[in-house]
């Protein structure tokens, strides 16, 4: 089992360490200590209450169902909505882009400065989406530094970049209860190979600069090490992070050679995105030498014998839609997306963060987890 790097946000050599770790020869994945026993201890109270949520009737948890209230849109004369973004409750397989994938989600936005919630535990996953966001702007900082990649967007690009930041933290549970992980990954039946595979989460690349990812401890993320060319009998890695290879047939390859991501106490798992990745690559393009490559890795979670459940926290930290390319054409994360926003095509902007009922959606979740099923009837 390969031993994956971990690193700490203050260590002076943090830049060469990083660049190590995410370099084209690296495993593109690494473990970022928390900072403080504080920080560590409000993950844990966080990930507590994504239990809870998790426990809830389904008839409680679609109350706060993403649909296209909560989705992102693209603005125009006909403003589209695009599917499966934003935050909000999926039920099992009820992502359009992981059909059939045994897990439900939750991902919350940032809260505005006028939530409504009360003092206690619903604070706990506000403060961490804030400890989340802290940490991965100060690892982006760190990214852009000579000693790492360089600077893949000009400064002020870069933080404008994040100036309505699309970032979601997300409550993940794994459930394999009617599954037999003895049996192999294939499903009874024939048809294409994604058909008869079973996944928590199939492979895939993030979106984004990078994932912060912390977790109850069960195993199941593996990430791809490489692949190997039988004709040619040997190793490659370069397809496994080229933007190119994500969500095809090729991603469920037999040749994909798989390496799981052991949990370490007092660390998350941290990936890097496809958006960063595209940066540094058109950038490192633009000014050889200057600027270097990176990866964004593939990666996929799988049935383990003897784990029935698993519960996750990533988060997701994403620039806005229309942050645009450092180099020409310039394209945008998002299709003509200057002011694309949140909440529907009755929404000139994007607020702080999206409301429903005209109520926090915070303060919703607490309802919901602490105030019992009937409390609901109220939104």
């Amino acid at each position: 089992m390969a031993t994956l790097p971990a690193l700490e946000l203050h260590d002076p050599q943090l830049a060469p360490k990083l660049l190590a770790a995410i370099a084209d020869d690296g495993p593109g994945f690494f473990y970022l200590k928390f900072p403080s026993v504080d920080a560590l201890d409000l993950a844990e109270r966080t990930l507590e209450l994504s239990r809870r949520f998790f426990q809830l009737p389904s008839c409680d948890k679609v109350l706060l169902k993403n649909d296209e209230e909560s989705c992102y849109w693209e603005p125009g004369a006909a403003p589209v909505c695009i599917p499966s973004t934003g935050p909000g409750y999926r039920g099992v397989s009820g992502d359009c882009n992981f059909a059939g994938d045994r897990r439900e989600s939750f991902n919350l936005g940032r809260a505005g400065g006028s939530s409504a919630s009360p003092e206690g535990a619903i604070r706990s996953s506000e403060a961490y989406f804030e400890l989340c966001f802290a940490t991965a702007t100060a690892l982006r900082r760190a990214l852009a530094r000579p000693e790492c990649l360089g600077p893949y967007l000009s400064a002020g690009a870069a933080e404008e970049a994040f100036e309505r930041s699309t970032s979601l933290l997300g409550f993940t549970h794994y459930n394999y209860e009617d599954f037999r992980p003895e049996s192999g990954y294939a499903a009874p039946g024939d048809g294409a190979l994604e058909e008869t595979q079973v996944f928590g989460i199939r492979p895939h690349q993030d979106d984004g600069l990078c994932t912060l990812l912390y977790t109850d401890g069960q195993p199941g993320l593996e990430y791809a090490k490489g692949r190997t060319d039988s004709a040619r009998s040997r190793t490659t890695t370069e397809p496994l992070f080229s933007g190119e290879f994500c969500r095809t047939d090729a991603q469920f390859s037999e040749e994909i050679l798989w390496e799981p991501v052991p949990f370490l106490p007092g660390y998350w798992i941290v990936n890097l995105g496809t958006d960063l990745y595209r940066w540094a690559q058109q950038s490192s393009l633009a000014a050889p030498g200057r600027v270097r490559k990176c990866k964004a890795t593939l990666h996929r979670v799988v049935p383990r014998a003897r784990t029935k459940e698993r519960y996750s926290m990533p988060f997701f930290y994403e620039p806005n839609l229309d942050a645009q390319d450092p180099c020409e054409p310039f394209k945008k994360r998002r299709r003509g997306s200057t002011d694309a926003y949140l909440g529907g095509p009755h929404l000139a902007e994007i607020p702080s963060f999206p409301r429903r009922f005209g109520v926090d959606i915070y303060y919703i979740l607490y309802v919901c987890v602490y105030l019992g099923p009937t409390a609901t009837l109220w939104f």
